[in-house]
């Protein structure tokens, strides 16, 4: 079953998210922005549920571009759990993102992944959707001022 996450699905998702970046986040933080995305209503967080266990989430933002002059909806975060991939709960989690970014009239949907990640560019392929664009980024270090 795929449906709207909820705030009870605060630890698992924490999980999964930490399962996609390969690391243990601040869970204090994440706490405050998932409960602050949870109450934005641009903010869509879908989880795909087997036997009442989480094993994937979509995580997707809409908003006006000044570049499109238009809305567009992004998937900002995109895990299925390690043991539950190519089962088609990707496809259904991707299929829920798409459909709601045709109800809220947006112009296209976006994604951006690691560029080692060819599993994933596979998927987004088959998907339908087009590599058009780089993405780069520049970290910014703030441990200098103890935040």
């Amino acid at each position: 079953m795929v449906r709207i996450a909820e705030i009870k699905d605060m630890r698992n998702v924490y999980k999964l998210i930490c399962e996609l970046e390969q690391q243990r986040l601040p869970y204090a933080q994440f706490i405050s922005i998932y409960k602050d995305q949870l109450e934005n209503p641009w903010y869509f967080c879908f989880v795909a549920e087997i036997n009442g266990e989480i094993v994937g989430i979509l995580n997707l933002r809409i908003e006006n571009q000044l570049r499109h002059v238009q809305k567009v909806a992004e998937i900002t975060e995109f895990v299925v759990k390690d043991g539950f991939r190519s089962l088609g709960i990707g496809k259904r989690l991707f299929k829920m993102a798409f459909e709601l970014a045709k109800e809220n009239y947006c112009v296209q949907l976006e994604s951006s992944c690691h560029k080692n990640w060819n599993d994933v560019h596979h998927f987004y392929d088959k998907a339908g959707m087009e590599e058009t664009s780089y993405k780069f980024i520049k970290s910014i270090s703030y441990t200098a001022l103890n935040l």
